[in-house]
């Protein structure tokens, strides 16, 4: 109950963050704390180039921190991979209420996990802006939502993170150790790869396949 009430905090507070946000700098890369499109369109690259799954068969996908729908965009116009769902979630009503006027499909959903099973779960960013300075609360954020993620991912998730040689929040901003985290994660019952970044020094992705 405890951990239920803390993690509704943290995101009602991230949640009014974005709001200020996107309120000055409108539904953007910007108004996401991204500091350029084509940043943004570098990580979504390579995020799902990670992805691994039978071409005849169609991918379910579900975008966890959605914001204001710039991967579903970016799956459609790119057309990376061709026989796709997807379903976009966010803590954030306004950016919800944003997709949803913007494209069509019931496509977009308010909450930090899916409302039904997917293929894979993907998080661009949506673990580096942390709430306070406590390492291990972040930790145990991360780690719950990832939880309730693999309950409906019926592959696996992939995420990025940023890191450093020292495990840290910096002006809101969440360094992890990659080991560490990497050793958390095994002990869900899954295999787990950790990989650099070849755009952004400074991020590891991760990726997480269910054990069979």
């Amino acid at each position: 109950m405890l951990e239920n009430f803390i993690a509704n905090l943290i995101n009602f507070k991230i949640s009014k963050i974005y709001t200020q946000n996107v309120k000055k700098l409108g539904f953007t890369a910007h108004g996401v704390f991204w500091n350029s499109k084509f940043n943004q369109t570098k990580r979504f690259q390579e995020l799902l180039k990670f992805i691994n799954y039978k071409k005849n068969e169609k991918l379910k996908i579900a975008d966890i921190g959605c914001g204001y729908g710039a991967l579903y965009e970016f799956l459609v116009e790119e057309k990376i991979i061709n026989n796709f769902k997807y379903y976009g979630y966010d803590i954030n009503k306004i950016f919800v209420n944003f997709c949803k006027s913007r494209f069509k499909g019931d496509l977009f959903f308010e909450g930090n996990k899916p409302n039904k099973i997917v293929d894979f779960c993907l998080m661009s960013g949506t673990y580096n802006f942390a709430i306070g300075n406590s390492i291990r609360l972040w930790n145990s954020y991360i780690i719950n939502n990832i939880k309730e993620c693999l309950n409906f991912s019926k592959i696996g998730i992939i995420f990025n993170i940023q890191y450093s040689n020292h495990e840290c929040i910096v002006n809101n901003i969440y360094y992890s150790n990659p080991n560490n985290l990497k050793k958390k994660l095994q002990k869900l019952n899954l295999v787990v790869n950790v990989y650099d970044s070849n755009f952004f020094k400074r991020d590891k992705i991760f990726v997480l396949i269910k054990k069979s």
